[in-house]
C-alpha cells in the first residue's frame, strides 16, 4: 500500500476524509473536510474524488460532499454487529413500550462505547447518545457494566485516564472509576448519575454471549430524579432474553475485547 511522504498510508488518509463527518455535518465542502482531516487540500480532492467515484462518498448539487450508498450498503452485511442487533431489537422494542424512555444498545470499539441501536421516545429526557456515536466508556452506564465485566488489564487501563468532565457529577478519577465498576459488578446492574447530561441517569445491564462471556450492553435513560429500581427487574430480564438469543449466534467475548482497535487507546 502507497504510503504518504509522513509514512502514512492511502487507507489510513481515506479513513481521515470519512471520520471528517459527524452526525451533525452530513454535508461538507472539500476545504472543510481537509481542516478536520488535517490533510493537505491537494490531497484530500484527489482522495474524496477517488471515494466519489467508488460511491463511498457523493456530492450535492452545489459540490459539497456526503456519505454515499455503498457504505450504508456495506453495513448491512452480516457482522457481530448486524447478529447483535438483530437479536437484541424485538426484546429492546418490548422494553421501551415498558419503560417509556430511551433504550439502547452498545458494545465496546477502539475503547469507546459504540451505539448500535437507540430507540427514542417523543418528549423523553434529553439523550445525547445516538446511533453509531461514541462516547467514552467512563461516561455512560452503557460503559461502566462493560467495564465491570471486562478483563481486569483492560480495567485497569481504562483508569489510567485521562478523564474528561462534562458535568459536575463526571467520574475524574481512577479510583471513582475502579469504585463504580465493582459495585456495578457486584448488582449486577450500572447506574450513571448525569455523568454526560445532568438532568440524565442511565441503566445497563450485562448482555452474554457464548460460554456467558459480556458482549454487549443494554441501557435505559431516565430522568435524573425518576426511580430506577422499578425497572431494573424488567432490565434484567430483557438481558437474559437477548443473550439467549446472542448464545445462537456465537458472539465471543474475544470478539468484543481482543478484536483489532477493541483495546482502549490511551
Amino acid at each position: 500500500m502507497a504510503n504518504s511522504p509522513s509514512g502514512e498510508s492511502v487507507i489510513s488518509r481515506a479513513m481521515r476524509v470519512i471520520d471528517a463527518f459527524g452526525a451533525e455535518d452530513a454535508l461538507l465542502g472539500v476545504s472543510e473536510i481537509a481542516e478536520r482531516a488535517d490533510l493537505p487540500l491537494a490531497t484530500t480532492h484527489r482522495i474524496v474524488a477517488e471515494l466519489v467515484a467508488e460511491r463511498v462518498l457523493e456530492r450535492d448539487s452545489h459540490r459539497k460532499v456526503r456519505m454515499g450508498t455503498r457504505l450504508w450498503e456495506i453495513s448491512q452485511r452480516a457482522s457481530r454487529e448486524m447478529d447483535l442487533r438483530m437479536a437484541a431489537l424485538p426484546v429492546m422494542e418490548d422494553l421501551q413500550s415498558l419503560v417509556r424512555s430511551h433504550v439502547q444498545l452498545a458494545v465496546i470499539s477502539g475503547g469507546q462505547v459504540l451505539y448500535l441501536e437507540r430507540l427514542s421516545r417523543r418528549n423523553a429526557v434529553i439523550n445525547l447518545a445516538d446511533r453509531a456515536s461514541r462516547i467514552p466508556p467512563y461516561l455512560c452506564s452503557a460503559g461502566l457494566i462493560l467495564l465491570a465485566y471486562a478483563p481486569r488489564e483492560i480495567q485497569a487501563k481504562a483508569a489510567e485516564g485521562p478523564f474528561i468532565s462534562r458535568t459536575p457529577n463526571s467520574i475524574r478519577t481512577g479510583d471513582q472509576l475502579r469504585a463504580v465498576i465493582a459495585a456495578s459488578r457486584q448488582q449486577g446492574y450500572a447506574v450513571s448519575y448525569g455523568l454526560m447530561q445532568p438532568t440524565a441517569k442511565g441503566v445497563a445491564v450485562p448482555l452474554f454471549g457464548e460460554a456467558g462471556r459480556i458482549v454487549a450492553a443494554l441501557s435505559v435513560v431516565i430522568p435524573l430524579e425518576a426511580d430506577h429500581l422499578p425497572i431494573v427487574p424488567a432490565m434484567q430480564a430483557a438481558s437474559r432474553m437477548i443473550s439467549h438469543g446472542l448464545e445462537a449466534h456465537q458472539v465471543r467475548e474475544d470478539d468484543v475485547w481482543h478484536a483489532p482497535g477493541a483495546e482502549p487507546s490511551r
